[in-house]
């Protein structure tokens, strides 16, 4: 009796839930590193951050912090390929929880790669890239769109 109540839970466990697909368009291949580190020279390399995304039925809001160092130039990398939606970027110089913070950049990844070189006075010893995600567009429920959006960062004193 134990068993067979056991079996038909599972089974109505199973049958309830909905079959989902993920698909999943985030690129990083030999091509994307060999681009992104090409587009940094003449800077040194210093880090990159692969920041993953999942879109759903809500927009959403991630924060990078990027530590640097004091007394550098810096050129950033963002390649956002992997996308199936547009995302907007923007980098600060203080994280999102401080009210007196300033943009530095604001642009979107509709441009798929591109580069940003921001003045010696706005980067101080740190930055902070938002990524501002918006609600999924995909009216089928049982896709999952996933993507990511792919940092690199260079410095030269």
């Amino acid at each position: 009796m134990r068993n067979l109540f056991l079996v038909l839970a599972i089974s109505i466990a199973t049958l309830s839930i909905q079959a989902q697909t993920v698909r999943n368009s985030c690129k990083w291949d030999d091509q994307v590193k060999k681009k992104c580190k090409h587009d940094l020279k003449p800077y040194h390399y210093y880090a990159f951050k692969i920041t993953k995304i999942t879109f759903t039925a809500k927009s959403q809001f991630k924060e990078v912090e990027v530590p640097l160092f004091h007394d550098a130039n810096y050129r950033f990398v963002f390649n956002t390929e992997g996308l199936h939606q547009d995302v907007k970027i923007e980098i600060y110089d203080k994280p999102a929880s401080n009210s007196s913070r300033k943009k530095i950049y604001d642009g979107t990844s509709h441009e798929r790669h591109f580069v940003y070189d921001p003045s010696k006075n706005v980067t101080h010893n740190r930055i902070y890239i938002d990524y501002i995600i918006p609600a999924s567009n995909n009216s089928d429920a049982s896709v999952v769109d996933k993507g990511c959006v792919i940092f690199y960062s260079g410095f030269k004193n």
